[in-house]
């Protein structure tokens, strides 16, 4: 139930708590709005394409079946990135270069990376208040990404080298003991046949390319069918074992030399990463207040604030009316003391007057002095 107290101050200042809300409520649909600033905000966008993928043991290009699976992987793993604080560092030292200062908060609030790994996309989505700040974040973000995966190529690619250098040694010196033991056990099984076999065509013919047999080098067609056929002849089937051997030896030299050969010109295919589509900047309206809202708003402001200035002249209209009708008395000892001044100076006001009362009889007296 409301007071008493309260009633009456709602009768008697109603028209006054009223212009307080209705006022409170134009001044808010038409003038918060520019109070508050701008609602606009700005929205960039950047997409960023996996070019290939150096894995540690090859380049993954992405064009067979299984390879695509990989690269989709990487993409996976480079949108991934985006959420350490490594990345997080990385963006912000390149918005420092650029002149703008933003805290880790803002960064992280304001990115949104989001990888298609069909495409070998990365989509990167950066909103701020003002565009050149949105087109630089959006953009450092980008470069962010294609410098961590262009350094993690590079240390994958020097690991690569090293390992395939040292395979390529060991196939070499590998080599050279193969074709010395093929070349020994040709030799031997020769010397070990007889001169019945000895002098045979293709026994002499291999006799005399014993150089060539000594080589790393691989065999014609039909010098292997030659070798073959002796060994057969001489009934040493080492010879095919040790061939075949040192032929297998051969294949994986040019293998690992073709690879390396493949890694060290990596580089010519450019960055892992490359910038498919570059930042694109655009304004975009903020959801604003709706009028409505404003209107209750402002309203209700305006009815707080018309209560609170009844309340406050209310108090003053009845102090004055206090004042009007207080006796004197009522004031305390202040009011005593006038009160007893004014009875003083009327008591000497009526002495006065009594004394030029008689004053004035006696000098209007016509009886003379002493005719009693």
């Amino acid at each position: 139930m409301i007071p008493e107290q309260y009633w009456h101050i709602l009768r008697r200042w109603f028209w006054l708590i009223a212009i307080f809300g209705i006022a409170g409520a134009a001044i808010s649909i038409n003038g918060l709005p520019y109070v508050l600033g701008s609602a606009s905000a700005y929205d960039a966008s950047a997409t960023v394409s996996v070019a290939h993928y150096v894995s540690p043991t090859r380049i993954v290009e992405g064009t067979a079946a299984t390879e695509d699976a990989i690269v989709a992987e990487y993409t996976t793993a480079i949108a991934a990135y985006a959420t350490t604080p490594q990345f997080t560092d990385a963006v912000q030292k390149e918005l420092r270069a650029q002149h703008i200062n933003m805290p880790v908060s803002a960064i992280e609030n304001g990115l949104v990376v989001k990888a298609t790994p069909q495409l070998f996309r990365i989509e990167i989505h950066g909103s701020a208040s003002s565009a050149k700040t949105t087109d630089a974040l959006v953009t450092a973000a980008a470069n962010a990404m294609i410098s961590y995966a262009a350094e993690e190529e590079k240390r994958v690619v020097w690991n690569l080298v090293v390992n395939l250098d040292q395979q390529h040694d060991q196939l070499v010196a590998s080599l050279q003991d193969l074709s010395k033991k093929r070349t020994d056990l040709l030799t031997k099984a020769i010397s070990n046949a007889g001169a019945a076999f000895s002098s045979r065509p293709e026994v002499e013919r291999l006799a005399g390319n014993t150089a060539l047999l000594s080589t790393s080098g691989g065999l014609l067609n039909e010098m292997r069918d030659l070798l073959t056929g002796v060994s057969k002849v001489l009934g040493d089937p080492a010879l095919v074992a040790a061939d075949v051997e040192l032929t297998t030896a051969q294949q994986e030299l040019a293998n690992v030399t073709a690879r390396a050969g493949h890694v060290r010109a990596s580089h010519q295919y450019g960055d892992p990463l490359t910038l498919l589509n570059p930042t694109q900047t655009v304004e975009t309206q903020a959801e604003s207040i709706a009028t409505r809202d404003l209107a209750i708003l402002g309203g209700v402001a305006g009815l707080v604030a018309g209560w609170a200035a009844a309340n406050m002249f209310d108090k003053l209209r009845a102090k004055r009316q206090a004042e009007a009708t207080e006796p004197l008395t009522a004031a305390g000892p202040a009011g005593d003391k006038r009160l007893r001044k004014l009875i003083e100076r009327s008591a000497e006001v009526e002495r006065r007057a009594r004394a030029l009362a008689s004053n004035a009889a006696i000098e209007h007296d016509p009886t003379p002095a002493g005719a009693e």
